[in-house]
């Protein structure tokens, strides 16, 4: 498990101390409705204490939930590209303080490292309607780059299959 490797090095002691962190947060503002979608191998039940108050944990497959929002929050998880496939800006916390770089330079994705760091940005988000504008619109010209979404990527798939097999004909 990556948390307890790391633990000793970290700002919270544990995965539910984070989402407490994150859920603190997310009560105390009316902005927005806030889904949890927890990882599927937790058990909800033991994660309840994030209902509330304009928070609801999801019963949908995050997949399906991603494009409804209007801000994503996740911990350096690759669910973060289906988040900028959607055009959805994403506020990335790195729990782990792993450092990655996957998403540098990506304007829509605003990695934080720490608790402040990251109330900081869900505040600005908040409260900076232009932040989160500018945040959508480089995103919605970044997706494309990520994927395209048409409903089309078994057929391309396909032919792209098939050019291969008649270039080596």
């Amino acid at each position: 498990n990556l948390f307890d490797t790391l633990k000793e090095n970290l700002e919270f002691q544990s995965y539910e101390a984070m989402l407490r962190c994150w859920h603190h947060v997310a009560q105390h503002q009316h902005k927005f409705n806030v889904l949890f979608c927890l990882h599927p191998s937790l058990d909800k039940e033991k994660y309840r204490f994030l209902e509330g108050d304009h928070c609801r944990l999801s019963v949908d497959k995050t997949e399906n939930v991603i494009p409804l929002c209007d801000v994503y929050i996740a911990c350096i998880s690759a669910t973060i590209r289906w988040a900028i496939m959607s055009g959805v800006p994403v506020i990335n916390h790195d729990f782990y303080n792993l450092k990655y770089h996957d998403y540098d330079g990506i304007e829509g994705v605003v990695t934080v490292h720490t608790r402040q760091d990251f109330e900081e940005t869900f505040q600005k988000i908040l409260k900076d309607d232009a932040f989160l504008q500018s945040l959508s619109l480089s995103l919605h010209k970044e997706k494309e780059d990520w994927a395209k979404l048409d409903g089309k990527c078994t057929e391309r798939i396909l032919n792209f299959m098939h050019d291969l097999v008649q270039k080596k004909a």
